[in-house]
């Protein structure tokens, strides 16, 4: 699994966040372009319209110009925004080139009409460039604010410097209420409205930078709450199957056992194998064995209903909290009814995966009872079922426990004496009557336990195929038939076939059980037609190993 490090989730959520303003101040150039555009086109309509009634002598070609360049500047910032990159002083210089157009429109209309500041353009060019800086705002950068406030402060005192220059008509203490109704210049008004402009510019970047930083900070929350969201998730779901993971599982069944005797729901638990699903990852490769486990966690999830639980305890190995099992029968017709759908072909094609489960089931009492408790019934029960042929479901009882004791004393004894060599082959002949002669034998394994003495297979190899040291005994017999397969052939006697007794497990859980068996024959040049196998009815209706054969 790959760790990232805390320094590259950092840079991931400030990447999302500046992606995230990027979009929205491109949203807000968008708006700007628009809003432009539509008041540019809107006093073109105007003109045309002025021209077309009174002839076009009565407008001014520069004002038409004006106006135009507006519009293909609008036009210009708003095909910007539809780019992937560009660079950030763009929509910058935009602003600068759209400020002065926009004081050289009111200039153009002052000297087409040879009126310095043409009284009724006098509110409405301030109230038009008052919006030319609040349209600013749609952004979350005030540096846009400064910009275009700046444009129109300085343009607007350079206008002013010329109208000074060229203006006989100058009076410098009168107020700005007193300048909408004249036709002369004031240096106090002039000087009021550059300050309006600058303190405009102020308040506004100022809220953008505060909605800015708001904005960051609403982006960050939503992506910790996503992110927080998402672990919640992870640690409480398995990422193969989407079902609820071990741990997840555990609180739920702590959850369901602390109201057990407090109403009268009783939930059971039910433990769940797939029968030698190492197989099918072995011989079909892990990305099938996913997919069984991932159709398996499917079919389940849609047996059971929203007050049950399902769960991937890990491995092949499922769980099922039943809220209410109502009755032994219900869980039973469960049980069944899971084999059934699991039973079903999993993969397509030439990938046919037929899957077997084993099922342990643990009734929670009416009293108190902890979870551990509860599991370890479960997988006693689930024990049993494996023990007893596998494919098979059983309910907990308390006399399994001794079993399960008894057994681990067994296996436990047992590895000792496969360290030891205490483990025996003894050969029963098979004469031919006819001719006397001892046509085969077959191997037969016994224990020679230091204080029990010498035990026959039925009291060891049923717990012996329950683990991997079936292998291991397997292996013993086959090498003590080879030693004496090669001494007879020394001392010159003729025997026709050795057999040998082949635990259904040792097919199961070896898939290259031939082409070994043949490779030990091989190195001690020993003829195949020499070994008689033997195995077990519960091989032969295995369906698991149909393609041994």
């Amino acid at each position: 699994m790959t760790r990232v490090g805390t320094g590259s989730t950092a840079g991931q959520k400030s990447e999302q966040i500046r992606s995230y303003i990027e979009n929205k101040d491109r949203k807000g150039e968008r708006s700007i372009a628009v809003a432009q555009a539509g008041i540019a086109s809107f006093l073109l309509c105007l003109h045309i319209i002025t021209g077309l009634k009174n002839g076009w002598h009565s407008i001014n070609e520069w004002v038409i110009l004006c106006l135009i360049v507006i519009n293909i500047f609008s036009i210009a910032r708003y095909q910007a925004t539809r780019r992937r990159k560009v660079h950030p002083g763009f929509f910058n210089t935009l602003t600068v080139f759209d400020g002065l157009v926009f004081l050289g429109l009111i200039m153009t209309y002052s000297v087409a009409y040879d009126i310095p500041m043409v009284s009724n353009l006098k509110a409405t060019s301030v109230v038009f460039l008052f919006v030319f800086i609040a349209l600013r705002a749609l952004k979350t950068d005030p540096l846009s604010v400064i910009v275009a406030g700046l444009t129109v402060a300085l343009g607007w005192a350079l206008q002013v410097l010329y109208l000074i220059a060229v203006s006989d008509d100058l009076i410098i203490t009168k107020s700005y209420s007193e300048y909408l109704i004249s036709h002369s210049l004031l240096i106090g008004a002039e000087v009021e409205k550059i300050v309006g402009f600058l303190t405009l510019t102020i308040i506004i970047g100022l809220g953008v930078a505060r909605a800015r930083k708001l904005l960051i900070d609403s982006a960050q929350i939503g992506n910790l709450i996503k992110e927080r969201d998402m672990i919640k998730k992870l640690a409480s779901t398995d990422t193969l199957t989407g079902l609820v993971n071990r741990e997840e599982f555990r609180r739920r069944l702590d959850q369901a056992l602390a109201v057990v005797g407090l109403s009268s729901s009783q939930p059971a638990l039910m433990l769940i194998d797939l029968d030698e699903f190492k197989s099918i990852n072995d011989t079909r490769g892990h990305p099938a064995g996913d997919k069984v486990l991932k159709v398996v966690g499917q079919r389940l999830a849609e047996l059971f209903g929203s007050k049950d639980v399902v769960a991937r305890l890990g491995g092949d190995e499922f769980a099922i909290i039943v809220s209410d099992y109502q009755s032994r029968e219900n869980l039973e017709a469960l049980s069944l009814k899971i084999r059934s759908e699991i039973n079903k072909t999993i993969l397509p094609r030439t990938l046919n995966a037929v899957v077997d489960t084993s099922i342990g089931i643990a009734i929670a009492p009416t009293d108190w009872v902890t979870a551990d408790y509860l599991m370890s019934n479960a997988d006693i029960a689930l024990y049993e079922s494996k023990r007893l042929g596998r494919g098979k479901f059983t309910f907990y009882r308390e006399d399994f426990r001794q079993k399960i004791r008894e057994d681990k004393k067994v296996e436990n004894e047992l590895k000792i004496a496969l360290k030891h060599d205490q483990l025996k082959v003894v050969y029963q002949p098979k004469v031919c009557l006819r001719t006397n002669r001892i046509n085969s034998v077959e191997a037969l394994i016994r224990w020679d336990h230091p204080i029990m003495g010498m035990l026959g297979p039925g009291y060891f190899l049923p717990v012996a195929e329950q683990s991997s040291l079936i292998n291991e005994i397997g292996r013993v017999v086959l090498e003590n038939v080879c030693e004496l397969i090669l001494r007879c052939r020394r001392e010159g006697l003729e025997i026709d076939r050795f057999a040998i007794n082949v635990a259904a497990r040792e097919f199961m859980a070896d898939n290259n059980y031939f082409d070994n068996l043949m490779s030990t024959l091989s190195q001690r040049q020993i003829p195949a037609n020499k070994i008689e196998l033997e195995i077990t009815e519960q091989v032969l209706l295995d369906k698991r190993t149909e393609s041994v054969f």
